[in-house]
């Protein structure tokens, strides 16, 4: 079974903390199911249970949290004695805040041919090279991309949570195998699902620069 990591949107969301009776206005530098990094001056040591509420677009949010992490930036947060509500909104904000960014990274439908990528999915594996990902993969049209992830159109879609591996096709690495990133399925969209490439190399980073530059200079 493959292991699922806790996702963490990277995003600013007003987040109003509750040390000691006192309210603390700041924002989240980062925002998961479990917990929040937040920054802000006032500090509070590791194990101190704050309140917190998160306020974004009309969206209010209010539990406790504990803090599991002190800096001269801020405080990391893990959330404690949550219930399956709060977790429901917590994911239902994240997945607004994905798309929101995906928007922001504009669509990449009708590559021109000069900075055209085809793409691919798959399950993770012991095997590699070339035969297996032939085999075992489901081909995607690319609805929006960037080099931190993308929404991809398919039929056949994992689901929100799972681990897989994304392919670039026809474009290899040192070793000639085709370029791959594991990555993390943010959310579901109408007809497909959207994913956070998980440590992509340099050169899946470059293939997407690339091709991405290559878009948008045509328009």
């Amino acid at each position: 079974m493959v292991e699922r990591r806790d996702t963490r949107v990277t995003a600013g969301v007003g987040v109003i903390l509750t040390i000691d009776g006192k309210p603390a206005p700041c924002m989240t530098r980062n925002l998961s199911r479990g917990g929040m990094f937040a920054v802000t001056k006032r500090q509070a040591a590791p194990g101190t249970q704050v309140g917190l509420e998160v306020v974004h677009q009309g969206t209010r949010l209010r539990a406790r949290a504990e803090v599991v992490q002190q800096t001269p930036q801020g405080l990391g947060l893990r959330f404690v004695d949550v219930d399956d509500q709060f977790r429901t909104a917590i994911r239902a904000l994240m997945d607004a805040l994905v798309a929101e960014q995906a928007a922001q990274a504009g669509d990449f439908d009708d590559v021109d041919d000069g900075g055209r990528l085809e793409m691919a999915w798959a399950w993770p594996g012991q095997k590699s090279g070339w035969k297996f990902w032939k085999k075992s993969r489901y081909d995607v049209a690319i609805a929006n991309l960037n080099v931190d992830g993308g929404a991809f159109k398919c039929a056949e879609r994992p689901g929100v949570g799972d681990a897989v591996v994304m392919i670039i096709l026809g474009k290899k690495d040192d070793a000639g195998q085709p370029l791959t990133c594991q990555a993390e399925v943010v959310r579901h969209t109408d007809d497909g699902f959207a994913v956070r490439f998980v440590t992509p190399s340099i050169d899946f980073r470059r293939a997407i620069a690339e091709a991405r530059r290559a878009k948008f200079k045509s328009k």
